[in-house]
Parts: structure tokens; C-alpha cells; sequence
């Protein structure tokens, strides 16, 4: 089941709220269920964070490392949609993941999830 809270000011939660999902589901082994999770979380329309400091990563890297290539390929083409301020990144990071690498996701919200929270 998908997590869709809705746009505007759900964007960020909906999108924390899929990566979660898909992190628990990768804990459990299930890559495919993990890949579809990250999809949703970049299919948002975008919110004043995601637009500005982008989306998060740490899944995308877990998801290259199993092999789901064309899965963080398309999340990064989703992300392009909504990140205005990517700066050249995702075509960067989509071409190292081509060529069987993992990108430096240096200066990305790369990280845990920590710096999300419902008030």
C-alpha cells in the first residue's frame, strides 16, 4: 500500500512517510516492495523543502547497492520534477549509476531521517 497524504504541505510527510516504508520493507528483504516505495516518495508534487534542498537518498544508495538501478534511475527523473535547485546533480548521479557505480550523494539530504518531524 502506498502512502498519499496529499499535496501542498503533505508533500514532505508523504514523501518521509514512503521512504520509512520502503526502508522497513528492505529490512525485511522485500527489494521490490522497497523500489516501489521510493517511486512514491517521488512522485510528490514537491513542497518549499523538497523544491530547495531535495529529497532524501540514503534509500536510493541502499537500492543501488541490491542491484534495483533502474528503479533509483527513475526516482532521480521523478525528483527532477520537484528539486528546482538540484543543480545538474541527478543527470550527474544517474550516469555514475549507468556505469554500475554509487553516487557521492555529498551535499544531499543523504542522511537518517531524523530531520523530519510532525508538528
Amino acid at each position: 500500500m502506498e502512502l498519499a497524504l496529499g499535496p501542498g504541505m503533505y508533500s514532505d510527510a508523504t514523501h518521509v512517510g514512503n521512504l520509512v516504508l520502503g526502508h522497513l520493507a528492505l529490512s525485511e528483504g522485500d527489494v521490490g516492495t522497497a523500489g516501489e516505495h521510493l517511486l512514491a516518495a517521488g512522485r510528490v508534487p514537491g513542497s518549499p523543502v523538497l523544491k530547495t534542498f531535495g529529497p532524501h537518498f540514503l534509500l536510493a544508495k541502499q537500492l543501488i547497492a541490491k542491484g534495483e538501478r533502474e528503479t533509483v534511475i527513475e526516482y532521480f527523473d521523478l525528483c527532477a520534477k520537484f528539486w528546482a535547485r538540484e543543480d545538474g546533480r541527478l543527470v550527474k548521479w544517474k550516469a555514475a549509476v549507468r556505469r554500475r557505480e554509487i553516487p557521492d550523494f555529498k551535499f544531499s539530504r543523504y542522511g537518517e531521517l531524523t530531520g523530519w518531524r510532525h508538528t
